[in-house]
């Protein structure tokens, strides 16, 4: 038996911060040894972050009300780690070095409210760290080879995928002990890289990069969804704060905004995209996630038998 919020309010902490900031919506994106951020339409869209300093190239972005965060990825044992800098690029350094336990960082998540970032690496597995400093790695444990994409689904419940060919498995590890189950599987493993989880659907989000998928899993019932299959080249995938859209890389082609309540699909901004994407919302939105956090000591926690 496991328990499962029915809402996970990360990134709450720090919103009275933000909200003084007169920060604005906004997107993140990588291009391949490049970081780059737009208004949340489209517009005034400029690179921050150039590359230099790298020991590779970078995989994911993922945003937190202060700061973006990076993987540099560099497939050897001596190389590559976790960088982070402020949204508009300044301060960026690389605040978590390879150890030696790294070979190719791949994606990230943040999760403020326990001072903790988390990430894949592709043959050793998933890490944690903490989220102030750097300090603290640790290896989570190695659910499949070539593991990718990450995201909370609980306080202490990290679900994970991997681009094995015929890999199609949902992988959750309890964060308080190390432990590993298979959850799911979407039936579409064949290079399977952005993932994203909804908590009031109970769902989660995977994209196949091969077959230009967007695929979904419910956990309450076991329903998979094929929602598109005509994507260019799907890789990162990222859930707005506000969780009410989808937005993905299409690699080369542009970064997509997919809408959860009406279906629709736009383009936000066209011909660009390498691997990942993050999204800050409206300073208002920060308001809501911290009256919901808050709120969220009260709720009443359902039981939840995974698989």
């Amino acid at each position: 038996m496991k328990y499962r919020s029915l809402l996970y309010a990360a990134g709450s902490v720090s919103a009275l911060a933000f909200l003084a900031s007169g920060a604005y919506a906004q997107i993140f994106w990588t291009e391949d040894t490049e970081i780059w951020r737009a208004d949340l339409g489209g517009g005034n869209s400029q690179m921050i972050f150039d590359g230099t300093g790298l020991d590779g190239s970078i995989v994911d972005v993922a945003a937190t009300s202060s700061h973006i965060y990076w993987t540099d990825k560099n497939d050897t044992t001596t190389g590559g780690g976790i960088w982070r800098a402020n949204h508009d690029g300044t301060g960026a350094t690389q605040y978590i070095s390879n150890d030696g336990s790294l070979f190719s960082p791949q994606f990230l998540q943040v999760d403020e409210a326990n001072n903790r970032i988390l990430f894949s690496d592709w043959t050793q597995g998933l890490f944690s760290a903490n989220l102030d400093d750097g300090s603290n790695l640790s290896n989570i444990n190695n659910p499949a080879a070539n593991n990718t994409g990450l995201t909370l689904s609980g306080a202490n419940d990290l679900l994970s995928i991997a681009a094995g060919s015929g890999d199609s498995n949902i992988y959750s590890s309890d964060l308080s002990d190390g432990s590993l189950a298979t959850v799911g599987d979407y039936a579409g493993g064949n290079q399977s890289y952005g993932l994203a989880y909804h908590a009031g659907m109970d769902t989660a989000f995977v994209t196949v990069f091969n077959n230009g998928e967007l695929r979904s899993y419910n956990f309450g019932n076991d329903e998979v969804s094929l929602i598109f299959d005509d994507l260019t080249s799907p890789l990162g995938l990222a859930m707005n704060p506000e969780q009410t859209h989808l937005y993905i890389v299409a690699r080369d082609a542009g970064i997509l905004s997919y809408d959860l309540d009406t279906g629709d699909l736009v383009t936000v901004i066209d011909g660009v995209g390498h691997f990942g994407v993050a999204v800050i919302p409206e300073p208002s939105t920060y308001a809501l996630i911290f009256g919901l956090f808050i709120g969220l000591i009260l709720v009443v926690r359902r039981r939840f038998t995974r698989k």
